[in-house]
């Protein structure tokens, strides 16, 4: 009985990292449902069952790669001594998981064409919104950034990270591009301190 209680939860898992590994490989475009079930031992009707369609279990990947960004950002940030520190190496964590393969190809290429982007960037607001608004407010009530309305503040800083990372998943050289875009957020948050710094 608890192996068939536990069989559900199993067959989900083993559906995404099918999924995951198929989208790495080939690409959305070229995904199928037949090929994920196939890698994953299971059924058409197993995938059915547990997700409406491809989009639905592509949208449950994107999901999953973007929650394993938020820990590994929260990790990065854990010991940080002040909120401005927190903000830039939660920035530069985020940055660096872009250039991930899985993450280039599946959240970063792939989601916004796959989902739209009104969806894409639904889910992205959903790990990032609320943490950036918290961090920017920290810093701010610390005395770190200069006083000035902290929400269109925080939504300027998200928009201009999340076109980063766009950016990332694109570049020939990913890595390269990321070392460029991180000194150019550095010196748009040095500006915004009340004295610069390299938290």
């Amino acid at each position: 009985m608890a192996a068939r209680v536990r069989d559900p939860e199993h067959t989900r898992r083993a559906l995404l990292d099918a999924a995951r590994a198929e989208l790495v490989q080939h690409g959305c475009s070229a995904t199928t449902t037949v090929a994920i079930v196939r890698r994953a031992g299971l059924t058409r009707g197993a995938l059915y069952h547990h997700f409406d369609g491809l989009v639905e279990l592509f949208a449950a990947v994107v999901e999953e790669l973007l929650a394993e960004i938020d820990s590994s950002v929260r990790l990065a940030t854990r010991r940080t001594r002040t909120p401005l520190g927190a903000l830039r190496r939660g920035i530069h964590e985020y940055l660096r998981c872009c250039t991930r393969d899985d993450v280039r190809r599946i959240v970063l290429v792939d989601g916004p064409a796959a989902l739209g982007w009104e969806r894409w960037h639904e889910l992205d607001a959903r790990i990032a919104a609320g943490p950036t608004l918290a961090a920017v407010t920290a810093a701010m009530r610390a005395g770190e950034i200069a006083t000035t309305p902290v929400e269109p503040l925080a939504a300027a800083l998200l928009g201009m990270v999340t076109q980063a990372g766009l950016e990332i998943g694109r570049a020939p050289d990913p890595e390269r591009r990321r070392r460029e875009l991180s000194k150019a957020i550095d010196h748009v948050l040095d500006r915004l301190c009340v004295e610069p710094t390299t938290g």
